[in-house]
This record gives structure tokens, C-alpha cells and sequence, in this order.
């Protein structure tokens, strides 16, 4: 007897295996008949015990049954279409006693969805509020055993709680000429019983023991007076970077200090190769692509240090363990046990060798008045909010550690960076920088209309006459459509806009009117905001 040649269905089967499911109660269908083949087997490898049950409402409660009897997380099977909807009311039970019941439901694929198509209904979301969904990719591996994981893991949290994963399932239903299940990636979780408690020890020594360990830092809020949580995680990266016992690679919106290592990384050679061999990964989104494409193809492992509940990030595709628990105290936590390394020096002293920020005065272009305003500015204006796209990848090129860094990364979309900005200078006395390209101002330039806005509001923005990121992807320059129709080019200015909103206004072509705006800009004290409108010439 050989298993099934689905993909998805045989990594949900050597994960649950994993994550030690014993009880499944299984019900009659097609769609699913690949699942409870599997399942048999499996069983009859004395690997878990199935359960006959024909009637999906009674299955479900069965399966609830046999939690109380053995104080397991247990599972139900079921096809696709109303079998599933008939668990719901032992799936809302399950929810208030906190049962830890996994639901497995056989899917048609997403094209059959609203098709007319025979036992067809929208699944995701259907046992909800008592159940989240998660969805498997039937044939991507990583997506595969990211999802079962995360759903068997889910099972445990708030105290036990159901769980709904669901699995589309496409034609041909009933090949079985597989012999083994894949071998799998199983992530773990922990989560200290009190908040004294943070990184398992074994984890400390993992990082303890490695050759090169590597911290990666996404976006984290900046120190602010108001906020003793981020001054506090800040002081431990600080203390953990000095033991130099790992490497850590910060970005701009990091708010770090060494957040030029990652920028090195991204310009240096590419026989340089950065291998550690393992990662720690902290904080939100992450700018960089070069090492975040080193990261997911090598086979190194990643501890994630989480402090939300449900949030499941797999970012470098090789997480094997979640820490939820505090980050200042896992980091001083790290900070006083990890010694010295010789690679993490090494690393160290070969990306400070490679910081350079000179510009080219002979050519008027984005990456030399970003140099310009990073020297002008640097010292003189701490908040300042940054573009995506083109705006904080240049910025973090140029821009040295010391200033508060913002950037609106959560969704990474072109819509309220001036607004979020706006609200800053509302809410401060101090002078607030906003940094911008064409597109996101012209977007968002409603965040002006507001009588409250004063002189503390500093905007500069960059117009070169469309989307700039657009004109750096391999390939799409090969489009006729690219132009017009995918970087938005257009022939607008903000001088109307400045006009129209009481706004002072200043137009820089060339570096020496550049400097002179920026002098304006953080020298003369006004009652509106101000606009240095840079265009850039294509």
C-alpha cells in the first residue's frame, strides 16, 4: 500500500505525525478520499487511530468526545461542500471550552469556486469566528508546511482552541503510487509560562554554538521618551552588539546603529557570500532584497523572536523555531551570555571597509541629491518619514544612523506617507522631514488640506516624472506599456498644490539650488509647511 501523489496532502500527513496527532474521526467523500487513504495507512503503521463516522455533525462532536477522554489535540476529516458547514456547531463548542480540534477539509480548486460546479461552496473563512482558516497551496512545498504548521501549532494557543485547515484538491483524485512521506520541516513554538521567562535555553546555546549567527532586524519604532518599551529595546540591541557574538544586520527603518552593514551587503561583491549558520530574526518588514534572496536559498535555520500571538512569519523560508515572548529581554538575554566570535569581527570589519557615500556632482540624479540631503539634513531634523520604493532604498544608502525613521512598510504601499507625516508635525513641536517620490505626493497630497499644519512640516520630494522603481526592474523596460502605463509618467508639479494649500514652495534642478532649498528649509522659521520639489530629468 503506497500513499497518495498529492503534495499537500502527503506534507499534512508526515506533519501531523510530527505534531503528534493520534485521533482523526473521518468522514465519506471523494474529494477527500486522498486524505483518508493516507490516513489509513497510516493507521495501519499503528502511527494514529481513524475513526468511522458518516454524519459530519456527529463526526465533529466525536471528535470533541475523544478530547475529553484523552486530553489530546484530535482531528476531524471531512469533503468538500456542506459537510464542512455541518461541523459548525461542535466547532463553536470546541471554541468555548478551548478544545484543540483540527478541522481538515478537502477542497475543490479555487477556479471551480462559483462555477456551478457539484459540492462546491467559498470555504475559507466558513467556520468563522469560532475557527480561522487556513488555506494550503496544493503543490508549493514551503507554502505547504509553513500553513500545517502553523495551524497544528495554532491548536494550542488561548488554551486550546479549533482550528480549520482547508486543502483544494484538483483531478486526478486517486493516484496512490507514492511510497514514502516527504520528509518535513517541523517548526516549533515556545512560549514562557511567566513574563520573567524568555528564550528556552536550548535555543541560547544553539545561538551560543554557532559559527556565525545572524541577527536580522526589521522595521522597529524608533527610542522615544514616551515609549519606555522602545527605549528598553534599543538599549539590549545596543548591549548585544557590543559583545560581538553575533552579526547584526539592521536596516534604516530598523532605527538601529550599524544599519549600513545590510546596505554594504547589498552593494558588495558578489563573490562576497555571507553564510552564517543560523538566524535570528526580529521586527517588521524588510526593505532589502539581496539578503533576504541569500537568506531563503540557503539551508540555514531561523529562530523567530515574536511578541504577537498569532503572527506567523516565515519571511527567509527556513523557520524551524517561534519564540513568543519579549524582545528587549530575549535580546539582553543573549546579550549576557554570547562571547566573542571571530567571523562575526570579520564580517564586521569587511562591510565598515565597504561604506562609501560620495556622489557624483557632475550629474544632477536621485542618488546624488539624496547624498546632498542626507548631509544637509543629517544632524539638523531627527524625524523624519521616508517613501517606499525608490525614497527609503536610497535614503538607507546615504542617510548615517542617528535620526528617528518612519515609513509607512506594514502594506509597503504609495498611499499616506505624507498624511502619517502630517499627523507627526501635528502631534510635535519638533520639525518633521518627509521624504517622498512624485507618486506617493501627488496621492496623497489631501493630507494639506488641514488649517492645523505649521512650519514644523518639512516636505521634499522627489519628481522624475513617474514611478522610478518601475525603470530598475530586469525586464519590464522591454514592455511599450511600461512608460505610460505601469509608471504612471506624467508632466505635474506641486507648485499649484503648494499654492493651493498655503504652502511655501521651492523648486531645485541642480545641486546648488538644491543646497540653497535645503538651507531655507532648516534655517528659516514659517507658519505652513514647505515643499523642495527635486526634478529629476529623464
Amino acid at each position: 500500500m503506497m500513499y497518495c501523489d498529492k503534495t499537500s496532502v502527503n506534507i499534512l500527513s508526515a506533519l501531523l505525525l510530527e505534531h503528534g496527532i493520534q485521533d482523526i474521526v473521518v468522514c465519506p467523500g471523494a474529494r477527500n478520499a486522498a486524505l483518508v487513504h493516507n490516513f489509513h495507512k497510516m493507521s495501519l503503521e499503528a502511527c494514529m487511530t481513524l475513526y468511522p463516522v458518516t454524519d459530519e455533525r456527529c463526526a465533529a462532536f466525536v471528535a470533541c468526545g475523544l478530547y475529553y477522554a484523552k486530553r489530546q489535540p484530535v482531528a476531524v476529516c471531512v469533503t468538500s461542500g456542506t459537510a464542512l458547514l455541518n461541523t459548525l456547531p461542535a466547532v463553536a463548542e470546541a471554541y468555548y471550552q478551548h478544545i484543540p480540534l483540527l478541522v481538515i477539509s478537502a477542497d475543490r480548486p479555487a477556479e471551480a469556486i462559483g462555477q456551478l460546479d457539484g459540492q462546491t461552496l467559498p470555504q475559507e473563512g466558513a467556520l468563522m469566528p469560532y475557527a480561522k482558516t487556513i488555506v494550503l497551496n496544493e503543490n508549493n512545498v514551503h507554502w505547504c508546511e509553513r500553513a500545517c504548521n502553523e495551524a497544528l501549532l495554532a491548536l494550542r494557543h488561548d488554551g486550546g482552541c479549533p482550528v480549520h485547515l482547508n486543502l483544494p484538491i484538483s483531478r486526478p483524485l486517486f493516484n496512490f503510487n507514492v511510497e514514502h512521506l516527504p520528509t518535513v520541516r517541523k517548526i516549533e513554538e515556545f512560549t514562557p509560562k511567566t513574563d520573567n521567562e524568555t528564550l528556552p535555553k536550548h535555543i541560547i546555546e544553539r545561538i551560543f554554538n554557532a559559527r556565525l549567527p545572524l541577527l536580522v532586524v526589521g522595521q522597529l519604532f524608533p527610542k522615544n521618551v514616551n515609549d519606555t518599551r522602545s527605549k528598553v529595546l534599543h538599549s539590549a540591541l545596543d548591549h548585544l552588539e557590543s559583545t560581538d557574538g553575533i552579526l547584526i544586520m539592521p536596516e534604516i527603518i530598523s532605527n538601529c546603529n550599524y544599519s549600513y552593514r545590510t546596505v554594504s551587503y547589498e552593494y558588495s561583491d558578489e563573490q562576497h557570500e555571507l553564510k552564517p549558520d543560523l538566524v535570528v530574526h526580529i521586527g517588521g518588514n524588510f526593505v532589502h532584497k539581496r539578503l533576504r534572496k541569500t537568506l531563503r536559498e540557503q539551508e540555514c535555520p531561523v529562530v523567530r523572536i515574536e511578541e504577537r500571538q498569532n503572527d506567523f512569519p516565515d519571511t527567509f523560508y527556513h523557520l524551524d523555531t517561534i519564540v513568543r515572548c519579549s524582545l528587549a529581554g530575549a535580546l539582553s538575554q543573549l546579550a549576557n551570555r554570547l562571547e566573542e566570535k571571530q567571523d562575526v569581527v570579520s564580517e564586521k570589519a569587511y562591510f565598515k571597509g565597504l561604506l562609501c557615500k560620495e556622489r557624483n556632482d557632475s550629474i544632477f540624479c536621485e542618488a546624488g541629491a539624496m547624498a546632498l540631503v542626507s548631509e544637509k539634513i543629517q544632524n539638523k531634523i531627527q524625524i523624519i518619514h521616508l517613501g517606499n520604493s525608490s525614497a527609503v532604498r536610497q535614503a538607507s544608502h546615504y542617510f548615517e544612523d542617528g535620526p528617528d525613521f518612519y515609513c509607512n512598510r506594514g502594506v509597503n504601499g504609495i498611499e499616506g506617507t505624507l498624511s502619517a507625516a502630517a499627523g507627526h508635525a501635528l502631534g510635535t513641536d519638533e520639525q518633521v522631514c518627509v521624504i517622498l517620490g512624485d507618486l506617493s505626493f501627488f496621492y496623497d497630497s489631501n493630507a494639506l488640506w488641514n488649517c492645523k499644519l505649521g512650519g514644523n512640516l518639512n516636505i521634499i520630494m522627489f519628481n522624475n516624472k513617474g514611478g522610478g522603481i518601475f525603470r530598475e526592474l530586469e525586464g519590464l523596460d522591454a514592455s511599450p506599456a511600461t512608460e505610460e502605463y505601469v509608471s504612471a509618467r506624467h508632466n505635474t508639479f506641486a507648485k499649484g498644490i503648494a499654492e493651493s494649500y498655503g504652502a511655501e514652495y521651492i523648486e531645485a534642478t541642480d545641486y546648488d539650488e538644491l543646497a540653497s532649498a535645503l538651507d531655507v528649509m532648516i534655517n528659516q522659521k514659517r507658519s505652513r509647511p514647505i515643499i523642495i520639489e527635486i526634478t529629476i530629468k529623464q
